[in-house]
């Protein structure tokens, strides 16, 4: 539900495919990808990067179609912090957007504090 998926301009196939490439370079970058599982079904992931000095960054996640109505996206935000801990890290920081509503709230709901909004906008050539 980020802005491309929601641009008219994309189809939600292009929105996935470039979250393929994006989690792609990443790995290969060296970030982790996490499978949320619940009751032996994969229902969501997010990635998972080392910053340095106990920092982790959670910088994408998401819930498969099917799950997004059943109440588990906060895992989404939530495990992410579990996964901080278990490696001893001081903070877990992110981004989220802010037309993505589910995502605020689940963030708001964990007394995640914001620092910033940033509005991004996209151009069309």
């Amino acid at each position: 539900t980020d802005r491309v998926y929601l641009d008219p301009a994309f189809s939600p196939k292009q929105a996935a495919n470039r979250y393929i490439g994006w989690i792609g370079d990443e790995i290969e970058r060296g970030c982790d990808l996490y499978k949320l599982i619940y009751k032996d079904q994969s229902i969501g992931f997010f990635t998972f990067k080392d910053l340095g000095e106990g920092v982790y960054f959670p910088f994408l996640s998401g819930m498969y179609s099917g799950f997004k109505q059943g109440g588990l996206g906060l895992g989404t935000a939530y495990y992410p912090v579990i996964e901080t801990k278990k490696r001893d890290g001081k903070q877990t920081s992110s981004y989220i957007s802010s037309n993505n509503v589910s995502t605020v709230k689940n963030h708001v709901f964990l007394k995640y504090y914001f620092d910033d909004i940033n509005y991004v906008y996209v151009k069309h050539n």
